[in-house]
């Protein structure tokens, strides 16, 4: 198997993981009331991880796909710099959701009346960082897949339409989350990864052909 292939690969998993984070991601009431019931939030936690699973992936394949745009080294090598600062922050993002919430939500039941609203407090700046780094990997990602969009309008093997679509979404993730355009809630936010999921479909396939 080429390394295109391989790469082709790798992004199917990564999107399927980050796609099911998406689609069973608990809301913070749901995290409270599961903790309430001694429930040990599997879901959230689950559900989070493979969300972290799929990172590595993601940046490897993205990785092949900008060796594979190596002739145009400036917008290949700043469309995975871009990447991998999205990755980091989805990580740091699905940490606090995943991993940090729930626990919080545990200490939350357990502690004293009395020190519920300091817990309640980090409880709250757990979100808060988890909503920054969404919205951080929201802008790289989308500075990834202009430049590399950008990079593919010049490179036979790639579909005109793929690179043209990619500019489009590109900036719109992009210049959208940078503005505050848009509100990052969690069905906006799967909405983007759905529609960022689609791009790397187009770019899936199209590597698994150029390495038949």
């Amino acid at each position: 198997m080429t390394a295109s292939r391989h790469a082709s690969t790798m992004i199917y998993a990564g999107i399927v993981a980050s796609l099911l984070t998406m689609a069973f991601h608990p809301t913070g009431s749901s995290v409270l009331a599961d903790a309430e019931a001694g429930g040990g939030n599997v879901i959230a936690c689950g559900t989070h991880l493979l969300a972290l699973l799929a990172q590595p992936l993601l940046l490897t394949a993205m990785g092949i796909l900008s060796w594979r745009l190596r002739d145009r080294p400036a917008l290949a090598g700043l469309g995975f710099a871009s990447y991998a600062l999205s990755a980091f922050a989805i990580i740091i993002a699905a940490a606090m959701s995943g991993l940090v919430a729930p626990r919080l939500a545990e200490i939350l039941v357990e502690v004293a009346a009395a020190d519920k609203p300091g817990v309640m407090q980090q409880w709250y700046l757990s979100h808060t960082y988890n909503q920054v780094f969404a919205q951080i990997s929201v802008i790289f990602t989308g500075v990834a897949i202009l430049s590399w969009s950008a990079a593919m309008r010049t490179a036979g093997a790639f579909p005109r339409g793929l690179a043209t679509f990619g500019l489009v979404i590109g900036a719109i993730g992009t210049f959208g989350a940078l503005f505050n355009l848009l509100p990052l809630d969690i069905h906006r936010y799967g909405l983007i990864v759905l529609v960022q999921s689609i791009w790397m479909v187009g770019v899936a396939v199209t590597l698994r052909k150029d390495g038949a």
